[in-house]
């Protein structure tokens, strides 16, 4: 699988996303992102990634754990939920909150928190993901 790399202090983009669709997106989230323009089905295809990975760093997974496990709406804005299958490993993620960090320019962000979920020790859990989209 092809990975982001770093080149002159930044992180270049994927260039195949279309290739990780399946591994990463939920028959649902697939069919939003086809129905996006063009021009932004790329964002769209990294905003699901980024909430999906920020999530399961929260509940202390990585990324091969269970991005399938967890549904998001990519054209959504504001505090979201995400929905969860129901493998009972991602039961934490009801708990927890998302939010995309717009102000990254030529980045897709998110933030995941939760108060409390019950993985960790910790009273507040959160994680952060970027992705390169230029």
């Amino acid at each position: 699988m092809e990975k982001s790399a770093w080149r002159n202090g930044r992180a270049e983009p994927l260039t195949d996303w279309h290739g990780l669709i399946d591994l990463v997106c939920s028959e649902e989230e697939r069919w939003a992102l086809m129905v996006e323009p063009v021009w932004l089905q790329r964002q769209s295809f990294f905003r699901c990634w980024t909430a999906k990975e920020a999530l399961l760093k929260t509940l202390g997974l990585g990324i091969t754990e269970g991005l399938r496990a967890l549904k998001i709406d990519p054209a959504g804005d504001g505090l979201r939920r995400p929905v969860v299958n129901g493998e009972v490993v991602f039961a934490g993620a009801r708990t927890l909150q998302y939010h995309w960090l717009n102000d990254l320019p030529g980045y897709v962000g998110c933030v995941a928190f939760g108060e409390g979920n019950g993985i960790r020790t910790r009273e507040t859990e959160a994680a952060i993901a970027c992705a390169p989209l230029d």
